[in-house]
């Protein structure tokens, strides 16, 4: 299996895209709609695409500012694909891109059983003292 990274998707992507979401629980309703939009305004879109039959099986994108902030959003790998190492590479590919390198503070959300995946990379769970807030519009 050869993996190409990819940085932006064409239409054939996004629709595995939006298969993908369909397969988690946070963003399982997002529409081929709503996902154009996401991407057009993503500034960093990272797509693991499968060389044998052009397939999008990983996929993760950035917001950020590129000197503070960045906040990494998405992370997910085709169910078929997972144990493989897809992850691994994703997550690897993401923290050493270029655009990343000055960045301060990359944080993420993931589940509790995600944590130790994350904290291979250094993330933590330790937010100094801050609270994460959300305001949910529907």
């Amino acid at each position: 299996m050869a993996i190409v990274i990819v940085r932006q998707l064409h239409e054939d992507h996004i629709q595995d895209l939006c298969s993908l979401y369909r397969q988690t629980w946070w963003a399982a309703d997002r529409t081929l709609r709503e996902v154009r939009r996401m991407l057009d305004h993503s500034d960093i879109v990272v797509g693991l695409v499968d060389d044998r039959d052009e397939r999008l099986v990983g996929f993760a994108r950035v917001l950020t500012d590129s000197i503070y902030k960045a906040f990494l959003l998405d992370v997910m790998v085709v169910e078929s694909r997972q144990g493989l190492g897809l992850g691994r590479y994703l997550m690897e590919t993401v923290l050493h891109l270029p655009e990343l390198d000055l960045v301060r503070d990359i944080q993420l959300h993931c589940p509790p059983d995600m944590v130790a995946f994350y904290e291979k990379w250094g993330f933590s769970t330790d937010l100094a003292g801050t609270l994460a807030l959300r305001l949910r519009r529907t």
